[in-house]
């Protein structure tokens, strides 16, 4: 193995596989001789068709009219008011499930998002419960921070 040079790297000869003049060594300057090629006999060279203007969208009538836009009556949503009664102490099922973001907050509005495809309405206590038919709370999720509600923002 060789020891390292002691002069500086800028002192010191390009390595045959890198210096740029040796690899350009033996190649002509130029190009060459071009040469032309023209059609044969009786075959012209295809030409493009002149360009003409052409209209502009902004010039052409509407393909349809503008529809008037369609009437919808919705009638009001019969969603039944949510209820939180707690069942008794005794008849109380209590299951923690804690879900923990890796590198940073969870997004509020993601979270309120993924909550409302479920079923979940935010309610008593500002937490989110998921209601039954009844409307009765049966499921409620809570922040473990203080002070239990989540930063919907």
């Amino acid at each position: 193995m060789e020891a390292p040079s002691a002069e500086p790297p800028e002192a010191r000869a390009p390595h045959p596989a890198t210096d740029p003049a040796r690899e350009l060594e033996g190649m002509a300057e130029g190009v060459g001789s071009v040469r032309v090629i023209e059609p044969a006999y009786g075959h012209d060279a295809p030409v493009a068709p002149p360009l003409t203007a052409q209209p502009s969208c902004a010039d052409a009538a509407p393909l349809v009219a503008d529809p008037e836009p369609p009437s919808v009556s919705i009638g009001a949503v019969d969603v039944p008011p949510l209820v939180v009664e707690w069942p008794a102490e005794t008849e109380r099922h209590i299951i923690a499930l804690r879900v923990v973001a890796d590198a940073e907050r969870f997004s509020g509005r993601m979270l309120r998002l993924a909550l409302a495809a479920e079923g979940f309405r935010l309610g008593t206590l500002d937490i989110f419960h998921r209601p039954d038919d009844l409307g009765r709370a049966v499921l409620s999720a809570a922040s473990l921070t203080r002070p239990g509600t989540f930063d919907l923002d």
